[in-house]
């Protein structure tokens, strides 16, 4: 993940111009994914609640669209985290028109909730798995020992309901 909120980013990425500074963040996610060293990209539009004031992603969807081309080119998988529910911009991260792109490109997905909590384990993915199947995926991934491995999204919202503590 590219984290905006941390001093370091910003005291280097950080601009006068917030559309230059989502346009950086949206190309680092892509230099990330391009670099191989990790099988997904976390929480890919955090960018917008560092932003919030700003955030217009029609004005950005075309460097969204390009980011994703790259990203696709290199099969690592991306995120959709429930904790953005939570955020100043109150929707899952990526929004459903960047989780629409990321569908169409056939990016894998993973499925998170930045769970700092026990009790945020799994929190929200009812809903997650409703919005990751109108925009079109069947399925999510996730690696064990950086092999990915496919659920389709029923098995997953079963699995949610079947309790496997005795």
């Amino acid at each position: 993940s590219i984290h905006p909120q941390l001093p370091k980013w910003r005291a280097q990425f950080f601009s006068d111009d917030p559309l230059q500074t989502q346009t950086t963040y949206f190309n680092q996610l892509a230099d990330a994914a391009e670099t191989k060293l990790f099988d997904t990209i976390a929480h890919p539009d955090l960018i917008k609640n560092h932003t919030r004031h700003h955030w217009n992603p029609v004005a950005l969807l075309d460097t969204i669209k390009h980011t994703l081309d790259r990203i696709a080119k290199t099969g690592v998988a991306m995120e959709l985290n429930t904790s953005g529910l939570n955020k100043p911009v109150a929707e899952m991260n990526p929004f459903p028109v960047m989780l629409r792109e990321m569908q169409i490109r056939n990016i894998p997905i993973v499925l998170g909730a930045d769970a700092h909590t026990p009790k945020r384990v799994s929190a929200n993915f009812e809903q997650a798995y409703t919005l990751l199947q109108q925009v079109g995926y069947t399925h999510t991934t996730h690696f064990i020992n950086r092999t990915p491995t496919q659920t389709p999204i029923p098995h997953a919202l079963a699995s949610l309901t079947q309790s496997t503590f005795v």
